[in-house]
């Protein structure tokens, strides 16, 4: 009856899986950027004010903040392309 039945995965193959090497430092890093990079863009609304207020700006000037914020965006993609 074990002749019929064949495994699907040998012992060696499963070690080889058990062997492979993970990368979970990169991917942690990868999270961590992005957890970073969408705290400061939710932040930049809440900033505006404050940065406004303490720092005397015109309301133009303020929002200047924010187009430079996604100016940044933008250059960033161009010069990755």
């Amino acid at each position: 009856m074990d002749k019929i039945v064949k495994h699907a995965c040998s012992n060696l193959d499963i070690l080889q899986f058990c062997m492979k090497k993970t990368n979970y430092s990169a991917l942690t890093v990868l999270v961590l950027v992005f957890f970073f990079w969408g705290f400061v863009a939710a932040s930049n609304d809440i900033l505006i004010p404050v940065f406004k207020e303490k720092l005397k700006l015109e309301q133009y000037q303020a929002q200047m903040i924010s187009f430079a914020f996604y100016v940044a965006y933008t250059v960033g993609y161009i010069k990755c392309k």
